[in-house]
């Protein structure tokens, strides 16, 4: 859909925006989006919403949603596009990237237009066997964008490397398969989280495996499932486990990209944490919880609690902390 159409991609997200006081005389504005939130992100000043609309529940592989641009300061809706299967998508200069698990590709949307200029289909280089199967699907779990590339990891083990136009595969990657979780870049760097063997620091410049940090004494990993990139420090939000199992117990690594090492891990508020960076702080909340909390990435303490709804994701754009609710409707939240 082209920019010139606002008014149809207002009237299928329902657009309103009302000014309401919350405890502790937090102000949001909200804008109900419908359908159920897969992912909230920010990206070239704007903030991006991808959603799905029908089809969501099982293997959802006849799924559709949407891909929602917004303008972060005013709060309203710049374009929508219709997606099918969405995934998980990555904000760039030269597009939006979204992963199609069930078609083993990632596609471009135009950041003008949002309409669908490209897409790459993805193998594994090597072949999973099972007791009854032997396929090399690629199956993306993420897609990130940097060092000039477009990134797509599979939790199969796999770490693909394409231009920003999708035209070919410039390099692919094995990694140990061991519970992909999540994963970012910074200048040079792409980080993934791989559950309890640690995080994995990949070059830009030679697509080779750099350094593996566990985080953690053996025994008691610490599983990242949230990275936040902070000038030369990565910030991870994650669980500590106890032989293997989760314990429900949650903390913040900070680590120094530079010497590839832990800084300290400091404690986290229990149960499913949604956490962004911005406006120099980084800011945590319990997911549907009632309590934000700023933090100091550079020491790892609350410096400041504020009461407010905390949705399923927390993103932060134009000067502005957003949450989004399971029901649809995005908040900005006042934490001046």
């Amino acid at each position: 859909m082209r920019r010139s159409a606002t008014i149809l991609c207002l009237l299928l997200c329902a657009f309103a925006v009302i000014a309401a006081a919350a405890g502790g005389g937090t102000v949001a504005e909200s804008l109900r989006l419908g359908g159920a939130p897969l992912q909230l992100v920010s990206g070239g000043g704007k903030l991006w919403v991808l959603v799905c609309d029908r089809g969501c529940s099982g293997q959802a592989k006849r799924s559709v949603g949407r891909v929602i641009e917004i303008d972060a300061r005013s709060g309203r809706v710049i374009a929508s596009a219709t997606l099918a299967r969405p995934g998980a998508i990555a904000i760039g200069p030269s597009g939006v990237y979204a992963t199609d698990f069930w078609r083993d590709a990632v596609r471009r949307l135009d950041r003008h237009t949002l309409r669908l200029t490209a897409t790459l289909h993805l193998k594994l280089p090597f072949f999973i066997v099972t007791s009854t199967t032997r396929d090399n699907a690629f199956l993306p779990e993420t897609v990130a964008v940097g060092g000039g590339s477009v990134w797509v990891a599979s939790d199969r083990g796999a770490l693909a490397r394409t231009g920003p136009r999708l035209h070919s595969v410039t390099a692919m990657l094995r990694l140990p398969s061991d519970a992909f979780q999540t994963m970012t870049t910074t200048a040079g760097t792409v980080w993934l989280s791989e559950s309890l063997l640690g995080l994995y620091r990949v070059s830009t410049t030679t697509n080779r495996v750099v350094a593996r940090t566990p985080v953690g004494p053996a025994g008691h990993r610490f599983v990242a499932v949230q990275l936040l990139p902070v000038g030369w420090r990565l910030l991870a939000v994650g669980e500590w486990t106890n032989a293997g199992t989760l314990s429900n117990r949650n903390g913040l690594a900070r680590i120094d990209s530079a010497r590839n090492s832990i800084d300290a891990v400091t404690p986290l508020p229990s149960g499913q944490l949604a956490a962004a960076f911005g406006g120099s702080s980084l800011w945590v909340g319990r997911v549907e919880g009632t309590t934000l909390e700023k933090i100091d990435p550079g020491s790892g303490t609350v410096v400041g609690r504020l009461r407010a709804r905390v949705g399923v994701a927390l993103a932060f754009a134009g000067g502005r902390l957003w949450t989004i609710f399971r029901d649809g409707t995005l908040h900005r939240l006042a934490i001046r």
